[in-house]
């Protein structure tokens, strides 16, 4: 048995970014990771790539598992957002990608990197 990653993270990208922006707004009303996730899919058992970054013209139309998408989403998704509100978010994100294996591949494309950096001054002080 491979990795095990959430199935709305596996498709051709248009679908899977769609999936991520309804899993981001679930988050904010208050979601946990593990809520957000109906079913998962294992690495080993389905074509395509993990792709940590993007997203690229070059793979948005074939099935991969987009790691970088549910970051991708929320970076997006709450960029309007700001103070106390986007940082308790950011660092409930944070802690939950932390804590999961896919979640943490999340962390590692740029979106990810970009607004876990943020939260550098929260922590430890």
């Amino acid at each position: 048995m491979g990795l095990q990653i959430p199935s709305f993270l596996y498709g051709p990208y248009k679908n899977v970014s769609r999936a991520c922006t309804r899993k981001v707004r679930a988050l904010a009303r208050g979601a946990t990771f593990a809520e957000i996730v109906e079913s998962w899919i294992d690495v080993d058992e389905v074509p395509g790539l993990l792709i940590l970054e993007g997203p690229s013209k070059l793979d948005g139309h074939t099935p991969h598992v987009h790691c970088f998408a549910l970051s991708n989403a929320a970076f997006r998704v709450w960029s309007s957002r700001r103070g106390a509100e986007l940082d308790a978010l950011r660092a409930r994100w944070l802690d939950s990608s932390l804590r999961s294996q896919w979640g943490f591949l999340g962390l590692l494309g740029q979106d990810g990197r970009i607004f876990a950096l943020k939260l550098v001054p929260l922590v430890g002080g």
